[in-house]
């Protein structure tokens, strides 16, 4: 992408200081909330397929749970390793291994959805919680390296939007797939025609690869152009060196 931006200087009581906002953050910011979204999306494929699953697949109610059980137990283990290890890589491979992770998520679900191995399903959304948690930790990150002070949070708002994706989920998982059951045919889903269980086990497959499509779209998105951080301060502060990881965290619990 070109280099170009708008500049404006202030000056400070140890000399001049130019920050300069490149119309490229806006990418960035988009970018980043998109695969947030997708992240929060695949996050909540399972539970409003949760009677299609009975009827298609005979999984009950505690798959969807244990889905996301894993997820979170991935969260949990994963934030502050994650954090760390961010602090060393940097954004940019951070944001590929998070988006690669919810690649291979998806993958993994493609495979294990029709051979109905459920581990590779447990696996996936594990896979998917710890690519979660670089999208969860990086919010004011991205809004403070590319945004000035007066967009900050305004940038801060739309990249901590994620979770707008799981609400996305509850109409595309059910409606758009097709995959939408009534409480009578749960009820009565050993009568129900073979060719409507086939439908079901197909539209539930289709939620899948719409998802896969998805974070394939969020991978080459952060492939194409997603550096971690501006060639130039936004502001003052951002040249300030950033405190280290370990003692941050003394220091925060002192």
């Amino acid at each position: 992408m070109a280099d170009t931006g708008t500049a404006s200087t202030s000056s400070e009581h140890d000399g001049s200081f130019t920050a300069k906002t490149y119309k490229r953050r806006w990418w960035i910011l988009l970018v980043f909330s998109f695969t947030s979204c997708v992240q929060s999306a695949v996050y909540n494929t399972w539970p409003p397929v949760a009677d299609a699953l009975k009827i298609g697949f005979g999984w009950s109610d505690s798959f969807s749970a244990v889905m996301l059980l894993m997820y979170c137990t991935a969260v949990i283990m994963g934030t502050f390793p994650v954090m760390y290890s961010i602090d060393n890589i940097g954004v940019r491979h951070g944001m590929v291994l998070s988006t690669a992770v919810s690649v291979l998520c998806s993958a993994l679900w493609l495979v294990g959805l029709p051979l109905r191995q459920t581990w590779l399903l447990a696996l996936g959304s594990f896979l998917n919680g710890l690519g979660s948690t670089v999208t969860s930790s990086l919010p004011t990150v991205i809004s403070t390296s590319w945004f000035s002070v007066s967009e900050r949070t305004t940038a801060t708002s739309i990249a901590s939007m994620g979770y707008l994706g799981a609400a996305v989920a509850f109409f595309a998982g059910p409606y758009i797939s097709g995959a939408n059951v009534t409480a009578s045919e749960v009820i009565n889903k050993d009568t129900l025609p073979t060719e409507f269980v086939d439908q079901l086990q197909t539209g539930v497959l289709n939620i899948l690869y719409f998802m896969t499509a998805l974070t394939v779209v969020g991978f080459w998105f952060t492939i194409i152009y997603f550096p971690s951080q501006p060639p130039q301060c936004p502001s003052k502060a951002q040249t300030h060196p950033r405190e280290s990881f370990w003692p941050g965290m003394k220091h925060l619990l002192s």
